[in-house]
């Protein structure tokens, strides 16, 4: 019954048109499959259902007044970015293979501008232009803290909005390369920072937001 409906599907509204109802209709896309397509690394294959954090961040940024430019470095397949409802959207991240799989994912789901993706390395690779958001998630446990507060410092300085924001995620867990510390990452910033929540694995989510010029 099912397969003579998706037939029908096919024949009335093309393949493409099909594919498409079929994955906003089954969250649970076999993510598997998609990695051997594409190719990336499989510690992407968690879903965002799965993840309080990231449906945190989403319903925090597409609750700001100001939703004109988005970036994400690490943005991976885009869970978070492709969810976001800003004009302008670019995603970074150092692996082609999750770049791909994010442009495939984008004609099934994407709210807001189209996403514009590049190749990125965090730790050699320079930032161009200023956003409303800037977003760091699941990743910056990797990074020497003195580096990430030098990073942190240029975005902040040279690549945020006044009154744009950068989101972040902390791990507070010793199986975890480095646990960074906010307020050493916000030291000497002129910001305001606020916790967006608490979640698994001692995952804890920062927003530290630039104020505007003259308040």
């Amino acid at each position: 019954m099912i397969v003579k409906k998706i037939v029908i599907s096919i024949r009335t509204n093309g393949l493409l048109q099909t594919l498409k109802k079929l994955f906003l209709k089954i969250p649970n896309i076999p993510l598997a499959l998609l990695r051997v397509f594409f190719g990336y690394n499989s510690w992407h294959d968690s879903l965002y259902f799965q993840r309080n954090y990231a449906q945190k961040i989403v319903f925090h940024l597409n609750s700001r007044s100001i939703r004109s430019s988005a970036l994400e470095i690490g943005c991976g397949t885009g869970d978070i970015l492709r969810r976001c409802e800003y004009d302008k959207k670019i995603g970074l991240d150092r692996e082609t293979e999750v770049l791909s799989a994010l442009h495939f994912l984008s004609y099934f789901r994407n709210r807001g501008g189209n996403i514009d993706t590049r190749k990125f390395n965090f730790v050699t690779d320079n930032l161009s232009g200023k956003f409303d958001t800037i977003i760091l998630c699941n990743w910056i446990h990797e990074i020497k803290p003195s580096l990430l507060k030098i990073k942190i410092k240029e975005m902040f300085d040279n690549h945020l909005y006044d009154g744009g924001e950068i989101v972040l995620d902390i791990l507070d867990n010793p199986k975890y390369k480095y646990n960074h510390s906010i307020v050493c990452l916000t030291q000497g910033l002129s910001c305001s920072t606020t916790m967006l929540g608490q979640f698994e694995f001692g995952r804890n989510v920062f927003s530290i937001l630039k104020p505007i010029k003259g308040r």
